[in-house]
């Protein structure tokens, strides 16, 4: 049986030799031997995504499967199919980074499975970014993405943008009552309604895979939703827990502190009935 090793420090060396820009991409040359650790399906009803994550051996990242590599996923032998525990040579990879965080795009040509391994390869640990330089990212034409903003990017002042995240919490259909100051010493009935909230995580940082316990950063990476009386009605049956969507076209505003259940969040999402959310279904495996 042929012994498969890693490449070690593959990732590192990838960081220290090109400096990780915002919004950047870049592609290199990195001929090493990794090995899958996680692999998710998403599909809707626009698209199929595969995101998986990858180990040299000392450090993983995050990374997407180009759409001419899906079938390396599909195939019916099971030698050459990409799964968990698969390992592989990668050649050429895309990388980009949004704010500080590493995602390989794998390109077409650029992965060759070599073998299987039962467990993990090593005790990797997520990759230690290195704080980038302040300049200009270049246009790239390198390809991208199907979701274009993630939720630590998200602020008032962006007006066109989609997140694809994890519903990780789902509040019940709340009625709410307002009392309304009185007009001419006339009492007015309150106004009532009803809302409910829901918290999106990053699907990335959502793949359940061990996070660094003295990362300080992680609630940058969810969000709080929030949608009232009609809206709420609309959205409350497509909404649950567990589930991921793409989500865009809400009012991002200043997050309220009075949910005490919740964590203390810069920004929430409101919804509104030109609020478009698509529900992507997820197939998740990882090693034991």
């Amino acid at each position: 049986m042929q012994e498969l090793n890693l490449t070690p420090g593959t990732f590192s060396r990838l960081q220290a030799t090109h400096a990780y820009v915002s919004s950047s991409c870049w592609s290199a040359k990195c001929s090493a031997t990794v090995q899958v650790t996680a692999l998710e399906k998403f599909e809707s009803a626009s698209l199929i995504d595969y995101m998986i994550c990858i180990s040299d051996g000392t450090d993983y990242v995050y990374g997407k499967l180009h759409p001419q590599l899906h079938h390396l996923v599909e195939q019916e032998h099971e030698d050459a199919r990409v799964r968990i525990g698969s390992v592989v040579v990668l050649q050429n990879v895309n990388v980009y980074q949004v704010d500080r965080v590493p995602v390989l795009i794998l390109v077409v040509g650029a992965l060759r499975v070599l073998g299987h391994a039962p467990e993990t390869i090593g005790k990797p640990k997520r990759l230690k970014l290195i704080q980038p330089p302040e300049i200009d990212a270049r246009p790239s034409r390198i390809w991208t993405p199907n979701y274009n903003c993630r939720i630590r990017d998200l602020s008032p002042h962006r007006s066109k943008w989609r997140i694809r995240a994890r519903v990780t919490h789902r509040s019940e259909l709340l009625s709410w009552t307002k009392a309304r100051p009185p007009v001419d010493g006339q009492q007015r009935p309150p106004r009532q309604g009803k809302l409910f909230t829901f918290t999106l995580t990053d699907a990335a940082v959502a793949m359940d895979l061990p996070l660094d316990s003295d990362s300080k950063d992680e609630g940058m990476d969810s969000i709080r939703a929030v949608a009232y009386n009609l809206v709420a009605d609309k959205f409350y049956p497509l909404i649950e827990e567990g589930k991921v969507y793409h989500l865009s076209n809400a009012q991002i505003r200043v997050a309220r502190k009075d949910y005490p259940s919740d964590p203390s969040y810069e920004y929430e999402l409101h919804l509104h009935s030109q609020t478009a959310i698509e529900a992507v279904r997820t197939t998740f495996t990882t090693m034991e």
